[in-house]
Protein backbone atom coordinates (compact mmCIF):
# COMPACT_ATOMS: atom_id res chain seq x y z
CA UNK A 1 0.00 0.00 0.00
CA UNK A 2 3.20 2.34 0.56
CA UNK A 3 4.49 1.74 -2.67
CA UNK A 4 0.86 1.95 -4.79
CA UNK A 5 0.58 5.38 -2.88
CA UNK A 6 4.04 6.63 -3.64
CA UNK A 7 3.22 5.67 -7.32
CA UNK A 8 0.44 7.62 -7.34
CA UNK A 9 2.42 10.48 -7.24
CA UNK A 10 4.48 9.71 -9.80
CA UNK A 11 1.80 8.36 -11.94
CA UNK A 12 0.21 11.74 -11.61
CA UNK A 13 3.63 13.68 -12.29
CA UNK A 14 4.28 10.85 -15.22
CA UNK A 15 0.62 11.44 -16.46
CA UNK A 16 0.46 15.13 -16.67
CA UNK A 17 3.90 15.37 -17.77
CA UNK A 18 3.30 13.27 -20.88
CA UNK A 19 0.57 15.30 -21.73
CA UNK A 20 2.29 18.43 -21.90
CA UNK A 21 5.31 17.36 -23.29
CA UNK A 22 3.57 15.51 -26.30
CA UNK A 23 1.81 19.21 -26.81
CA UNK A 24 4.76 21.12 -27.06
CA UNK A 25 7.27 18.11 -28.91
CA UNK A 26 6.99 16.70 -31.93
CA UNK A 27 6.64 12.98 -33.15
CA UNK A 28 10.66 13.15 -34.65
CA UNK A 29 12.31 14.17 -31.34
CA UNK A 30 10.39 11.41 -29.26
CA UNK A 31 11.50 9.45 -32.24
CA UNK A 32 15.26 10.29 -31.72
CA UNK A 33 15.10 9.71 -28.06
CA UNK A 34 13.25 5.99 -28.22
CA UNK A 35 16.15 5.04 -30.80
CA UNK A 36 18.84 6.01 -28.05
CA UNK A 37 17.10 4.25 -25.07
CA UNK A 38 17.18 1.33 -26.74
CA UNK A 39 20.77 1.63 -26.46
CA UNK A 40 20.60 2.89 -23.07
CA UNK A 41 17.77 0.34 -22.01
CA UNK A 42 20.25 -2.75 -23.28
CA UNK A 43 23.04 -1.19 -20.98
CA UNK A 44 20.88 -0.80 -18.23
CA UNK A 45 20.39 -4.92 -17.95
CA UNK A 46 23.85 -5.36 -17.83
CA UNK A 47 24.60 -2.72 -15.57
CA UNK A 48 23.15 -4.15 -12.72
CA UNK A 49 23.94 -7.57 -13.72
CA UNK A 50 20.75 -8.83 -11.40
CA UNK A 51 23.07 -8.09 -8.48
CA UNK A 52 20.23 -5.14 -6.77
CA UNK A 53 17.97 -8.44 -7.13
CA UNK A 54 19.98 -10.81 -5.67
CA UNK A 55 20.77 -8.88 -2.97
CA UNK A 56 17.07 -8.63 -2.10
CA UNK A 57 16.25 -12.50 -2.09
CA UNK A 58 19.01 -13.47 -0.60
CA UNK A 59 18.45 -14.83 3.19
CA UNK A 60 22.04 -13.13 4.56
CA UNK A 61 23.30 -9.92 3.51
CA UNK A 62 26.06 -8.63 6.00
CA UNK A 63 27.69 -5.11 5.32
CA UNK A 64 31.02 -6.18 3.47
CA UNK A 65 29.14 -8.09 0.72
CA UNK A 66 26.78 -5.08 0.65
CA UNK A 67 30.02 -2.59 0.15
CA UNK A 68 31.63 -4.68 -2.31
CA UNK A 69 28.58 -5.00 -4.33
CA UNK A 70 28.15 -1.39 -4.49
CA UNK A 71 31.72 -1.25 -5.32
CA UNK A 72 30.26 -3.87 -8.61
CA UNK A 73 27.69 -2.20 -9.76
CA UNK A 74 29.65 1.23 -9.57
CA UNK A 75 32.36 -0.23 -11.76
CA UNK A 76 29.81 -1.40 -14.39
CA UNK A 77 28.24 1.64 -14.68
CA UNK A 78 31.33 3.86 -15.33
CA UNK A 79 32.62 1.14 -17.50
CA UNK A 80 29.64 1.05 -19.59
CA UNK A 81 29.08 5.09 -19.78
CA UNK A 82 33.08 5.25 -21.11
CA UNK A 83 31.77 2.35 -23.75
CA UNK A 84 28.65 4.00 -24.73
CA UNK A 85 30.15 7.51 -25.08
CA UNK A 86 32.96 5.52 -27.75
CA UNK A 87 30.27 3.58 -29.61
CA UNK A 88 27.99 7.06 -29.94
CA UNK A 89 29.48 7.74 -33.45
CA UNK A 90 29.27 4.42 -34.87
CA UNK A 91 25.01 4.13 -33.19
CA UNK A 92 24.36 7.21 -34.72
CA UNK A 93 25.79 6.33 -38.20
CA UNK A 94 23.57 3.06 -37.84
CA UNK A 95 20.42 5.19 -37.75
CA UNK A 96 21.69 7.72 -40.22
CA UNK A 97 21.24 10.66 -37.82
CA UNK A 98 24.15 12.59 -36.51
CA UNK A 99 22.17 13.61 -33.54
CA UNK A 100 22.01 10.75 -32.12
CA UNK A 101 25.54 10.88 -30.72
CA UNK A 102 24.87 13.82 -29.18
CA UNK A 103 22.35 12.89 -26.94
CA UNK A 104 23.91 9.34 -26.62
CA UNK A 105 27.23 11.77 -24.92
CA UNK A 106 24.27 12.97 -22.49
CA UNK A 107 22.14 9.63 -21.77
CA UNK A 108 25.66 7.66 -21.07
CA UNK A 109 25.64 9.11 -17.47
CA UNK A 110 22.81 7.52 -16.60
CA UNK A 111 24.82 3.90 -16.05
CA UNK A 112 27.72 5.84 -13.75
CA UNK A 113 24.66 7.29 -11.79
CA UNK A 114 22.32 4.28 -11.25
CA UNK A 115 25.46 2.26 -11.12
CA UNK A 116 25.33 3.86 -7.92
CA UNK A 117 22.42 4.14 -6.77
CA UNK A 118 21.45 0.15 -7.25
CA UNK A 119 22.56 -1.10 -3.92
CA UNK A 120 20.79 1.89 -2.15
CA UNK A 121 17.98 1.25 -3.81
CA UNK A 122 18.05 -2.97 -3.03
CA UNK A 123 18.85 -1.49 0.73
CA UNK A 124 14.86 0.26 1.28
CA UNK A 125 13.61 -2.35 -0.57
CA UNK A 126 15.32 -5.62 1.45
CA UNK A 127 14.42 -3.54 4.69
CA UNK A 128 10.67 -3.20 3.53
CA UNK A 129 10.93 0.49 3.72
CA UNK A 130 8.50 1.23 0.80
CA UNK A 131 7.56 4.44 1.53
CA UNK A 132 11.42 5.68 1.48
CA UNK A 133 11.35 3.79 -2.00
CA UNK A 134 8.25 5.68 -3.07
CA UNK A 135 9.69 9.32 -2.31
CA UNK A 136 13.12 8.22 -3.92
CA UNK A 137 10.93 7.34 -7.06
CA UNK A 138 8.74 10.25 -6.97
CA UNK A 139 11.15 12.98 -6.21
CA UNK A 140 13.34 12.23 -8.50
CA UNK A 141 10.58 11.97 -11.35
CA UNK A 142 9.21 15.32 -10.29
CA UNK A 143 12.48 16.69 -10.74
CA UNK A 144 13.19 15.80 -14.34
CA UNK A 145 10.19 16.82 -15.27
CA UNK A 146 10.51 20.64 -13.97
CA UNK A 147 14.02 20.17 -16.05
CA UNK A 148 12.28 18.30 -18.92
CA UNK A 149 9.23 20.98 -18.84
CA UNK A 150 11.59 23.97 -18.76
CA UNK A 151 13.87 23.13 -21.47
CA UNK A 152 10.29 22.20 -23.85
CA UNK A 153 9.10 25.59 -22.98
CA UNK A 154 11.97 27.62 -24.25
CA UNK A 155 12.30 25.17 -27.50
CA UNK A 156 14.78 22.84 -26.90
CA UNK A 157 13.35 19.96 -28.86
CA UNK A 158 14.67 15.98 -27.85
CA UNK A 159 17.34 17.83 -25.57
CA UNK A 160 14.04 18.43 -23.06
CA UNK A 161 13.99 14.67 -23.04
CA UNK A 162 17.46 14.15 -22.63
CA UNK A 163 17.78 16.59 -19.86
CA UNK A 164 14.73 14.49 -18.19
CA UNK A 165 16.21 11.39 -18.03
CA UNK A 166 20.07 12.52 -16.71
CA UNK A 167 18.14 15.03 -14.03
CA UNK A 168 15.34 12.17 -12.97
CA UNK A 169 18.87 9.76 -12.45
CA UNK A 170 20.86 12.42 -10.40
CA UNK A 171 17.91 13.11 -8.02
CA UNK A 172 16.75 9.82 -7.82
CA UNK A 173 20.75 8.88 -6.63
CA UNK A 174 20.62 12.05 -3.85
CA UNK A 175 17.48 10.94 -2.33
CA UNK A 176 18.56 7.43 -1.92
CA UNK A 177 21.86 8.24 -0.50
CA UNK A 178 20.15 10.70 1.94
CA UNK A 179 17.57 7.70 2.77
CA UNK A 180 19.73 4.71 2.99
CA UNK A 181 21.76 6.41 6.02
CA UNK A 182 25.04 3.83 4.58
CA UNK A 183 28.47 4.55 3.21
CA UNK A 184 30.41 2.07 1.54
CA UNK A 185 33.63 1.16 3.10
CA UNK A 186 36.39 0.05 0.94
CA UNK A 187 36.50 -3.04 -1.35
CA UNK A 188 37.14 -5.89 0.35
CA UNK A 189 39.13 -8.63 -1.37
CA UNK A 190 38.52 -11.25 1.59
CA UNK A 191 34.46 -11.29 1.16
CA UNK A 192 33.28 -13.11 -2.03
CA UNK A 193 29.81 -11.99 -4.38
CA UNK A 194 30.29 -15.25 -6.22
CA UNK A 195 26.61 -16.13 -4.60
CA UNK A 196 24.82 -13.19 -6.19
CA UNK A 197 26.75 -13.20 -9.29
CA UNK A 198 25.61 -16.79 -9.76
CA UNK A 199 22.42 -15.56 -9.09
CA UNK A 200 22.17 -12.65 -11.48
CA UNK A 201 24.18 -14.07 -14.73
CA UNK A 202 21.24 -16.26 -15.34
CA UNK A 203 18.72 -13.23 -14.61
CA UNK A 204 20.78 -10.55 -17.00
CA UNK A 205 20.72 -13.04 -19.47
CA UNK A 206 16.80 -13.54 -19.42
CA UNK A 207 16.37 -9.42 -19.33
CA UNK A 208 18.43 -9.38 -22.07
CA UNK A 209 16.62 -11.64 -24.40
CA UNK A 210 13.17 -9.56 -22.58
CA UNK A 211 14.78 -6.00 -23.36
CA UNK A 212 15.51 -7.82 -27.16
CA UNK A 213 12.00 -9.10 -27.35
CA UNK A 214 10.77 -5.68 -26.04
CA UNK A 215 12.62 -3.62 -28.24
CA UNK A 216 12.30 -5.52 -31.82
CA UNK A 217 9.91 -3.41 -32.43
CA UNK A 218 11.41 -0.21 -32.12
CA UNK A 219 14.72 -0.91 -34.17
CA UNK A 220 12.17 -2.24 -36.40
CA UNK A 221 10.01 0.63 -36.73
CA UNK A 222 13.58 2.56 -36.88
CA UNK A 223 15.54 1.23 -39.51
CA UNK A 224 12.08 0.49 -42.25
CA UNK A 225 9.68 4.08 -41.21
CA UNK A 226 12.08 6.24 -39.54
CA UNK A 227 12.12 8.31 -36.73
CA UNK A 228 8.53 10.11 -37.06
CA UNK A 229 7.04 6.79 -37.18
CA UNK A 230 8.78 5.98 -34.33
CA UNK A 231 7.25 8.74 -32.23
CA UNK A 232 3.93 8.05 -32.89
CA UNK A 233 4.12 3.94 -32.41
CA UNK A 234 6.69 5.11 -28.77
CA UNK A 235 3.90 7.56 -27.71
CA UNK A 236 1.27 4.67 -28.44
CA UNK A 237 3.74 2.13 -26.11
CA UNK A 238 4.37 4.90 -23.58
CA UNK A 239 0.80 5.49 -22.92
CA UNK A 240 0.36 1.60 -22.58
CA UNK A 241 3.42 1.35 -19.94
CA UNK A 242 2.33 4.33 -17.91
CA UNK A 243 -0.03 2.29 -16.18
CA UNK A 244 2.02 -0.85 -16.08
CA UNK A 245 5.34 0.69 -14.49
CA UNK A 246 3.05 1.98 -11.93
CA UNK A 247 1.53 -1.28 -11.30
CA UNK A 248 4.75 -3.63 -12.36
CA UNK A 249 7.73 -2.56 -10.37
CA UNK A 250 6.08 -1.87 -6.63
CA UNK A 251 4.13 -4.94 -7.29
CA UNK A 252 7.24 -6.74 -7.63
CA UNK A 253 9.31 -5.03 -5.36
CA UNK A 254 6.42 -6.44 -2.51
CA UNK A 255 6.31 -9.67 -3.82
CA UNK A 256 9.68 -10.48 -4.54
CA UNK A 257 10.79 -10.27 -0.90
CA UNK A 258 7.56 -11.86 0.69
CA UNK A 259 7.13 -14.54 -1.31
CA UNK A 260 11.03 -15.08 -0.79
CA UNK A 261 10.82 -15.61 2.84
CA UNK A 262 7.76 -18.34 2.06
CA UNK A 263 9.48 -20.57 0.12
CA UNK A 264 10.42 -22.96 2.31
CA UNK A 265 6.75 -23.46 2.83
CA UNK A 266 5.33 -23.96 -0.14
CA UNK A 267 1.14 -24.52 0.73
CA UNK A 268 1.49 -20.63 2.15
CA UNK A 269 3.64 -19.75 -0.64
CA UNK A 270 1.17 -20.97 -3.50
CA UNK A 271 -1.90 -19.21 -1.69
CA UNK A 272 -0.08 -16.18 -1.17
CA UNK A 273 0.64 -16.32 -5.15
CA UNK A 274 -3.03 -16.56 -5.87
CA UNK A 275 -4.41 -13.84 -3.69
CA UNK A 276 -1.47 -10.94 -4.59
CA UNK A 277 -2.38 -12.64 -8.93
CA UNK A 278 -6.27 -12.28 -8.10
CA UNK A 279 -5.94 -8.49 -6.30
CA UNK A 280 -3.57 -7.03 -8.97
CA UNK A 281 -5.66 -8.57 -12.23
CA UNK A 282 -9.35 -7.62 -12.16
CA UNK A 283 -9.14 -3.88 -11.63
CA UNK A 284 -6.00 -3.50 -13.94
CA UNK A 285 -7.86 -5.45 -16.52
CA UNK A 286 -10.62 -3.28 -16.40
CA UNK A 287 -8.66 -0.32 -16.82
CA UNK A 288 -7.18 -1.48 -19.85
CA UNK A 289 -10.08 -3.39 -21.72
CA UNK A 290 -11.82 -0.04 -20.91
CA UNK A 291 -8.92 2.40 -22.75
CA UNK A 292 -8.65 -0.25 -25.28
CA UNK A 293 -12.21 0.46 -26.32
CA UNK A 294 -11.84 4.09 -25.95
CA UNK A 295 -8.12 4.49 -27.70
CA UNK A 296 -9.28 7.41 -30.03
CA UNK A 297 -10.75 9.53 -27.43
CA UNK A 298 -8.08 8.90 -24.89
CA UNK A 299 -5.86 9.90 -27.12
CA UNK A 300 -7.62 13.26 -28.67
CA UNK A 301 -8.10 14.48 -25.36
CA UNK A 302 -4.32 13.88 -23.86
CA UNK A 303 -1.75 14.45 -26.47
CA UNK A 304 -4.51 16.37 -29.35
CA UNK A 305 -4.94 16.26 -32.89
CA UNK A 306 -1.48 15.67 -34.23
CA UNK A 307 -1.44 12.42 -32.44
CA UNK A 308 -4.50 10.81 -33.99
CA UNK A 309 -2.04 8.29 -35.65
CA UNK A 310 -0.98 6.75 -32.40
CA UNK A 311 -4.87 5.87 -31.10
CA UNK A 312 -5.21 2.66 -33.58
CA UNK A 313 -1.74 1.70 -32.11
CA UNK A 314 -2.94 2.57 -28.56
CA UNK A 315 -6.06 0.43 -28.82
CA UNK A 316 -4.37 -2.56 -29.99
CA UNK A 317 -1.36 -2.58 -27.57
CA UNK A 318 -3.57 -1.61 -24.54
CA UNK A 319 -6.15 -5.04 -25.09
CA UNK A 320 -2.19 -6.51 -25.12
CA UNK A 321 -1.56 -4.95 -21.81
CA UNK A 322 -4.36 -6.95 -19.87
CA UNK A 323 -2.03 -10.54 -20.87
CA UNK A 324 0.80 -8.77 -19.60
CA UNK A 325 -0.33 -8.14 -16.15
CA UNK A 326 -1.78 -11.44 -15.54
CA UNK A 327 1.77 -12.64 -16.53
CA UNK A 328 3.38 -10.84 -13.72
CA UNK A 329 2.97 -13.48 -11.12
CA UNK A 330 4.65 -15.81 -13.17
CA UNK A 331 7.55 -13.86 -12.75
CA UNK A 332 7.00 -13.15 -9.02
CA UNK A 333 7.36 -17.40 -9.05
CA UNK A 334 10.46 -17.57 -10.87
CA UNK A 335 12.19 -14.87 -8.74
CA UNK A 336 11.04 -15.64 -5.16
CA UNK A 337 11.77 -19.27 -5.55
CA UNK A 338 15.40 -18.28 -7.17
CA UNK A 339 14.46 -20.41 -10.12
CA UNK A 340 16.31 -18.09 -12.61
CA UNK A 341 18.31 -20.71 -14.48
CA UNK A 342 14.46 -22.01 -15.64
CA UNK A 343 13.48 -18.72 -15.99
CA UNK A 344 16.46 -18.38 -18.38
CA UNK A 345 15.20 -20.89 -20.48
CA UNK A 346 11.38 -19.89 -20.25
CA UNK A 347 12.55 -16.41 -21.58
CA UNK A 348 14.67 -17.76 -24.47
CA UNK A 349 11.04 -20.18 -25.73
CA UNK A 350 8.62 -17.14 -25.14
CA UNK A 351 10.53 -14.35 -26.27
CA UNK A 352 11.87 -16.22 -29.55
CA UNK A 353 7.97 -16.23 -29.87
CA UNK A 354 7.78 -12.33 -29.48
CA UNK A 355 10.66 -11.49 -31.59
CA UNK A 356 9.07 -13.48 -34.74
CA UNK A 357 5.78 -12.21 -34.27
CA UNK A 358 7.03 -9.00 -34.19
CA UNK A 359 9.11 -9.01 -37.29
CA UNK A 360 6.75 -10.78 -39.33
CA UNK A 361 3.89 -8.24 -38.50
CA UNK A 362 6.34 -5.18 -39.73
CA UNK A 363 5.59 -6.51 -43.10
CA UNK A 364 1.89 -4.68 -42.80
CA UNK A 365 3.28 -1.63 -41.24
CA UNK A 366 3.59 -0.09 -37.62
CA UNK A 367 -0.37 -1.20 -36.84
CA UNK A 368 1.28 -5.38 -38.07
CA UNK A 369 3.58 -4.60 -35.42
CA UNK A 370 1.38 -3.79 -32.72
CA UNK A 371 -0.30 -6.65 -33.82
CA UNK A 372 3.18 -9.12 -33.39
CA UNK A 373 3.63 -7.89 -30.02
CA UNK A 374 -0.07 -8.57 -28.74
CA UNK A 375 -0.51 -11.63 -30.32
CA UNK A 376 2.56 -12.94 -28.70
CA UNK A 377 1.73 -11.78 -25.13
CA UNK A 378 -1.38 -13.91 -25.71
CA UNK A 379 0.38 -17.08 -26.73
CA UNK A 380 3.27 -16.89 -24.05
CA UNK A 381 1.07 -16.68 -20.51
CA UNK A 382 -0.26 -19.77 -20.68
CA UNK A 383 2.63 -21.12 -21.68
CA UNK A 384 4.66 -19.41 -18.33
CA UNK A 385 1.58 -20.64 -16.77
CA UNK A 386 2.36 -24.51 -17.65
CA UNK A 387 6.00 -23.69 -17.41
CA UNK A 388 5.81 -22.54 -13.13
CA UNK A 389 3.18 -25.44 -12.78
CA UNK A 390 5.39 -28.34 -14.41
CA UNK A 391 8.90 -27.06 -13.20
CA UNK A 392 8.29 -25.18 -9.76
CA UNK A 393 5.16 -26.73 -9.16
CA UNK A 394 3.06 -23.41 -8.80
CA UNK A 395 -0.56 -23.58 -8.97
CA UNK A 396 -0.75 -22.88 -12.83
CA UNK A 397 -4.46 -24.11 -13.25
CA UNK A 398 -5.83 -22.18 -10.33
CA UNK A 399 -3.32 -18.83 -11.80
CA UNK A 400 -5.30 -19.42 -15.34
CA UNK A 401 -8.77 -19.51 -13.70
CA UNK A 402 -7.70 -16.33 -11.74
CA UNK A 403 -6.93 -14.29 -15.42
CA UNK A 404 -9.29 -16.06 -17.50
CA UNK A 405 -11.88 -14.72 -14.79
CA UNK A 406 -10.50 -11.10 -14.90
CA UNK A 407 -10.11 -10.84 -18.40
CA UNK A 408 -14.00 -11.83 -18.77
CA UNK A 409 -14.86 -9.62 -16.26
CA UNK A 410 -13.31 -7.02 -17.72
CA UNK A 411 -14.78 -7.15 -21.08
CA UNK A 412 -18.46 -7.54 -19.34
CA UNK A 413 -17.63 -4.30 -17.41
CA UNK A 414 -16.50 -2.24 -20.13
CA UNK A 415 -18.72 -3.44 -23.18
CA UNK A 416 -21.51 -1.17 -22.27
CA UNK A 417 -19.21 1.70 -22.13
CA UNK A 418 -19.13 1.55 -25.99
CA UNK A 419 -22.21 3.10 -26.13
CA UNK A 420 -21.67 6.51 -25.15
CA UNK A 421 -19.65 6.97 -28.37
CA UNK A 422 -23.02 6.00 -30.61
CA UNK A 423 -25.05 8.04 -27.90
CA UNK A 424 -22.45 11.51 -28.47
CA UNK A 425 -21.08 11.10 -31.72
CA UNK A 426 -20.76 14.76 -32.32
CA UNK A 427 -19.83 15.58 -28.77
CA UNK A 428 -15.84 16.60 -27.34
CA UNK A 429 -14.09 13.53 -26.20
CA UNK A 430 -13.59 14.59 -22.75
CA UNK A 431 -17.60 14.40 -22.38
CA UNK A 432 -18.13 11.02 -24.26
CA UNK A 433 -15.27 9.74 -21.50
CA UNK A 434 -17.17 10.86 -18.91
CA UNK A 435 -20.17 9.21 -19.83
CA UNK A 436 -18.32 6.24 -20.73
CA UNK A 437 -16.77 5.83 -17.41
CA UNK A 438 -20.13 6.24 -15.97
CA UNK A 439 -21.73 3.75 -17.45
CA UNK A 440 -18.69 1.19 -16.53
CA UNK A 441 -19.40 2.34 -12.74
CA UNK A 442 -23.45 1.80 -13.53
CA UNK A 443 -21.95 -1.79 -15.00
CA UNK A 444 -19.84 -2.59 -12.22
CA UNK A 445 -22.56 -2.12 -10.01
CA UNK A 446 -24.82 -4.07 -11.01
CA UNK A 447 -22.25 -7.18 -11.56
CA UNK A 448 -21.48 -6.83 -7.59
CA UNK A 449 -25.11 -7.86 -7.23
CA UNK A 450 -25.72 -10.37 -9.86
CA UNK A 451 -22.45 -12.10 -10.21
CA UNK A 452 -21.42 -14.16 -6.58
CA UNK A 453 -18.00 -14.80 -7.74
CA UNK A 454 -17.31 -11.57 -8.93
CA UNK A 455 -19.10 -9.85 -5.60
CA UNK A 456 -16.32 -12.33 -3.98
CA UNK A 457 -13.35 -10.93 -6.21
CA UNK A 458 -14.20 -7.01 -4.86
CA UNK A 459 -14.63 -8.54 -1.51
CA UNK A 460 -11.69 -9.94 -1.22
CA UNK A 461 -9.89 -6.69 -2.62
CA UNK A 462 -11.09 -4.59 -0.09
CA UNK A 463 -10.14 -6.86 2.89
CA UNK A 464 -6.67 -6.94 1.24
CA UNK A 465 -6.86 -3.12 1.69
CA UNK A 466 -8.60 -2.84 4.66
CA UNK A 467 -5.80 -5.40 6.27
CA UNK A 468 -2.91 -3.80 5.04
CA UNK A 469 -4.39 -0.48 6.57
CA UNK A 470 -5.19 -2.50 9.99
CA UNK A 471 -1.80 -4.01 10.00
CA UNK A 472 0.03 -0.72 9.07
CA UNK A 473 -1.54 0.94 12.35
CA UNK A 474 -0.89 -1.67 14.65
CA UNK A 475 2.76 -1.40 13.84
CA UNK A 476 2.54 2.21 14.46
CA UNK A 477 1.42 1.44 17.53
Amino acid sequence: MAMLSGQFGRFALQFFGTILLARILAPTDYGLIAIVLVMIGLGEVVRDFGLSLAAIQSTTLNERERDNLFWANSFVGFSLTALAMASAPWFAQAFGDERIANIVYVLAWTFAINGMAAQYRAGLNRSLKYGRLALVDTLGQAAGLIAGLALAFAGAGYWALAVQQITQAVASLVVGVGFGRWRPKRYDRATSISRFLRFGWPLVVTQLIGFASRNTDSVIIAQRFGPAALGIYSRAFQLLMLPLNQINAPSTQVALPVLARLQTDRATFNRYLLRGQAVMTLFVCVLFVFLSFHADLVVAVLFGPKWHASAGIFAILAFAGCFQVVSYATYWAFLALGATRSNLVFSIVSRSIVIAMVIGGSQWGIEGVAYGYALALVVTWPLGLWWISRFLKCPGVSMLRNGVRSLVSALILAAPSRFAEFALPDQPPLLVLALAGALLLVTGGVMTLVWPRFRKDINDFKRFVLSSVEKKKNKTI
